[in-house]
């Protein structure tokens, strides 16, 4: 009679729940079943989620499963650009200028870099910032009030405290990242966006 443990050798087979195929799928493994979740491209690092409501949902786990192998170890890919099936990819053009440098805090949240892709790259500035689309592929906007919190040093005691700064806009672009460009659902005046622009699953 077979000793074997088949709990033990599932255990040892069993697939990782998110995966970057040798094809560029990055799929979700679920009840033995993979769901396409994005496309990447190792020729050019490109990164093409397959709905928004997989980009919002799963973003994080599949910039991971393309970066990290599964024992979390780089893996050398690299991402560098981010589209949405069914839209168009944008082009280069040869008169445009370098991307700025990102400020190492900020991030892809440079306010330099947020208007460089939406001048530039706008096809991406949509994905990579969660923008919102109505049924032309136009971003919703809302009226919008957000309030920040900045530390400053008062010019005139030298005294370093906590100044609160209203921002309003009007026509403020809905998306699921905060930027000088784009508000939250959270920060539209009088409610949320939820349902409108995009349909999410």
């Amino acid at each position: 009679m077979s000793s074997a443990n088949p709990a033990a050798n599932t255990e040892s087979t069993q697939k990782p729940q998110f995966e970057l195929l040798e094809n560029g799928n990055v799929v979700q493994n679920r009840k033995g079943k993979p769901m396409l979740l994005a496309i990447y491209t190792p020729e050019d690092g490109h990164l093409q989620f397959e709905s928004p409501a997989i980009d919002e949902k799963f973003r994080t786990q599949v910039q991971r499963a393309v970066l990290e192998n599964t024992e979390g170890e780089l893996t050398g890919n690299k991402i560098t650009s981010y589209g949405m099936k069914g839209r168009p990819r944008d082009k280069a053009n040869p008169n445009e200028p370098p991307k700025p440098k990102q400020d190492k805090n900020l991030g892809d949240k440079t306010q330099k870099v947020v208007d460089w892709y939406w001048k530039y790259r706008r096809q991406e500035f949509y994905v990579r910032y969660g923008v919102l689309l109505d049924g032309r592929g136009e971003p919703v906007t809302a009226n919008c009030r957000r309030v920040e919190k900045r530390i400053e040093t008062d010019p005139n005691s030298g005294l370093v405290g906590q100044k609160e700064y209203v921002i309003e806009k009007e026509d403020g672009i809905i998306a699921t990242r905060a930027t000088h460009l784009t508000f939250t659902r959270a920060e539209v005046v009088g409610g949320d966006q939820e349902g409108e622009g995009e349909t999410e699953d």
